[in-house]
């Protein structure tokens, strides 16, 4: 008959691993000095979750706070699913406006809208070729 071995999962996930290691932590502070792992430098172990538990907390917040600029930034641009070139006061909005303008002062001579910063794809009939900026 085969030896049954027991598999001990260590876990990959952050918050799961700071989890166990408070757990081992607990459990040693019970009575440490009877404590299988009190050979091990407990104190360093003990402040090593506390650290890693702190910047994990760290991390969450930031990403929190990165999803809000990211939305306030798409907000601003007119980028968010409920906004389109004709959303008054974001940067699309004043970009298209800006475009049409230029392209009605500019008819002909589209290749000026390049001093503006627009990339100007000059075509002849029906395909397009590389897009032109006159140097300034």
């Amino acid at each position: 008959m085969a030896k049954k071995t027991a598999r001990v999962v260590i876990p990959r996930n952050p918050e799961e691993l700071i989890e166990l290691g408070e757990g081992i932590v607990l459990k040693h502070n019970e009575d440490p000095a009877t404590s299988p792992i009190a050979g091990l430098d407990m104190a360093e172990f003990e402040q090593l979750v506390l650290d890693a538990k702190k910047k994990n907390a760290e991390a969450k917040k930031l990403r929190k706070d990165a999803e809000t600029a990211t939305e306030d930034r798409d907000s601003l641009l007119g980028h968010r699913k409920d906004q389109n070139s004709n959303t008054l006061g974001t940067v699309l909005n004043y970009v298209s406006r800006s475009r049409d303008i230029l392209l009605g002062n500019f008819r002909g001579k589209e290749q000026h809208l390049g001093d503006y910063g627009f990339v100007v794809n000059k075509s002849s009939g029906s395909s397009p070729s590389e897009p032109t900026n006159p140097a300034p």
